[in-house]
């Protein structure tokens, strides 16, 4: 995480705990449902890459950008390309994992 701001790198290991500690539904739960129900489970892993432009998008569609009013919106549109500009970021890659479960009837 070269040149990414030592308070920004701070929060690094913080999505890894939370999703650590973050409480789910006991998997032997889960095992005797599907069971039960003929349920199969699946999942799908797929990479995200986005240009600078899409990065921006992306970033104007959170609501906290979304929601601001449109001077305030623009001027923080501004800061996300300066920032993306200084970094030269020109494409980053987002993994994503798709859980699927199936029924038939």
């Amino acid at each position: 995480m070269a040149g990414v701001h030592s308070r920004a790198r701070s929060f690094d290991g913080a999505a890894r705990s939370y999703a650590r500690g973050r409480p789910g539904w006991p998997p032997e739960a889960v095992e005797i449902v599907a069971r039960r129900l003929g349920l199969e489970r699946g999942a799908v892993r797929n990479m995200h890459r986005l240009d600078a432009p899409g990065l921006e998008a992306m970033f104007s569609s959170f609501s906290g950008v979304a929601g601001l009013p449109p001077d305030r919106r623009e001027a923080a549109l501004a800061e996300i390309r300066g920032v993306l500009e200084r970094h030269g970021m020109r494409e980053a890659e987002f993994g994503f994992r798709t859980e699927i479960t199936t029924a038939r009837r």
